[in-house]
């Protein structure tokens, strides 16, 4: 029942442009950057997003069909199959999203090289 609840919410931010990717990102890194404003780094969060989306989404669905059908030892193996795999790749592809977002707009610290004193 979550995930039928957060689909919505994520598909919906996804379409509003305000991944919940990048709004974590964002919170994460202070609040101060404008991550929307970079196309690429809105891009990769609408992937990211909708790719947890969908996992939530397929989860959900496969459940309800197999608990439906009363197919318990189904159920069993569609939780683990789609378990940790399922999460492990949208973890990735979140981490992804982070690191692009991050070496985009990110700007490091000049590097302040000193003279050795002789």
């Amino acid at each position: 029942m979550g995930a039928c609840l957060l689909l919505p919410r994520h598909g919906g931010l996804t379409v509003a442009r305000r991944p919940v990717t990048g709004l974590i990102w964002n919170l994460v890194h202070g609040g101060g950057h404008g991550w929307r404003d970079d196309p690429r780094s809105r891009r990769a969060h609408d992937i990211a997003t909708s790719g947890a989306a969908l996992v939530f989404a397929a989860r959900f669905v496969v459940s309800q069909w197999l608990y439906s059908a009363d197919s318990t030892g189904g159920l069993a193996i569609a939780r683990a199959s789609m378990g940790l795999p399922l999460t492990a790749l949208v973890a990735v592809v979140m981490l992804w999203a982070f690191r692009r977002t991050t070496l985009r707009l990110v700007t490091p610290a000049p590097i302040r090289r000193t003279r050795p004193t002789v």
